[in-house]
């Protein structure tokens, strides 16, 4: 998480009962997004996180990949930058959104980079991915996305990755969202489309294929993407009418499940809302599974209480004998469901650059513990 009014993150540690055992605050760091555990067997024991950093002496952000001992203490820090080859890149803005555990001994990254954001006539955001070991050395390193063109910017942002085939470290899976605008500097335009993705990398990063989907020709993203049982799930957030239930909200944002096979073709979609918005909510989604192999979605809802959010949990069954509470019905989503391909040549890969720095932790004992009621 990140310390508000402050340029620093931290890092709690927790019993299985939720009980603080340790809580490092992390100056330097704006924001930490997504955590796992080292694992294999030339790891030290701890964690690894990543997020975004905040470069003082040039003053833009940098994407960020912290390692931790299993007391929470800084084992080494490595920042990343985006990398155009027609321009500097004094003025990037990078950031991790989601961090996997990848092969047996690395761990893999996704997030984005943007160049030039001032600049309407060629500014550009692309997808941001990286493998790294432990110890902060990067293994590979590449960012993918459209040019800017004559008449329209196109803007890709990574936001989670899920691994091909668990454990082997042959290739990912990416969701997140793409973004075409027309181009203009004097005036400003809706977006031609703002659509989610599935994006399939093989073992050495190269692009298998790009699917972008669009629910309701409004704004759609994906949030979380895992693969089980040789199928790919993909769960976000879309804005639709689907479940308008009043006149003062003809949209708003509701939950998406889809279905992929490995080959990236569609297999199913459902979405999942209430009178109210429904989502990520700008505090974020995430895609688990049960012990039975079937999804579980984790976000935010204001449909029980439109004045605040609550927490929800929705799993979703494969058999029609089991049931579990839904918001509302589902619509059946397939008629609406469109997919385009990007080419290869279309994509521009280019390598990034990664560096390490010292970083001091700041040790601080929790006052107050919030006790969670059981739902």
């Amino acid at each position: 998480g990140n310390v508000l009014k402050t340029t620093s993150s931290f890092l709690l540690l927790t019993d299985l009962d939720g009980n603080s055992k340790k809580f490092m605050v992390y100056p330097g760091i704006k924001e930490l997004n997504s955590v796992v555990p080292t694992k294999g067997d030339v790891n030290t024991q701890g964690f690894v996180t990543v997020g975004t950093a905040f470069n003082t002496k040039q003053r833009y952000d940098t994407a960020a990949y912290l390692s931790v001992n299993i007391d929470l203490s800084p084992r080494c820090l490595s920042v990343t930058a985006g990398k155009w080859p027609d321009t500097a890149h004094s003025r990037t803005s990078s950031t991790f959104k989601k961090i996997i555990q990848y092969g047996q001994d690395d761990f893999a990254m996704v997030g984005h980079s943007s160049k030039d954001l001032t600049r309407c006539n060629t500014k550009d955001t692309d997808i941001l991915v990286s493998i790294k070991d432990g110890s902060c050395d990067t293994i590979a390193g590449y960012h993918y996305g459209q040019g800017t063109s004559s008449d329209a910017y196109n803007e890709e942002f990574g936001m989670s990755l899920g691994e091909y085939k668990l454990g082997s470290g042959k290739g990912l899976v990416i969701t997140g969202r793409v973004k075409q605008t027309k181009l203009s500097c004097t005036d400003s335009f809706n977006p031609t489309y703002e659509d989610g993705f599935i994006m399939r990398l093989d073992t050495k990063l190269n692009l298998k294929y790009f699917h972008r989907f669009d629910y309701d020709t409004d704004s759609d993203i994906g949030l979380a993407i895992a693969v089980i049982r040789n199928r790919i799930w993909v769960s976000g957030e879309t804005t639709t009418s689907f479940f308008n239930t009043t006149s003062l909200l003809p949209k708003k944002r509701d939950i998406f499940l889809l279905e992929f096979k490995k080959n990236g073709s569609l297999q199913n979609s459902f979405t999942y809302g209430g009178p109210f918005a429904d989502g990520a909510l700008g505090s974020g989604l995430d895609l688990e599974f049960s012990q039975e192999g079937f999804p579980i979605i984790l976000g935010n809802s204001r449909s029980t209480n439109y004045t605040q959010e609550s927490a929800y949990l929705i799993e979703h069954y494969r058999t029609t004998k089991k049931s579990c509470r839904r918001m509302e019905k589902k619509p059946n989503l397939k008629k609406k469901y469109k997919a385009k391909k990007w080419k290869n040549k279309d994509i521009e890969r280019n390598t990034t650059e990664a560096k390490k720095m010292s970083l001091v932790a700041i040790d601080v004992e929790l006052k107050e513990q919030v006790e969670c009621k059981k739902v």
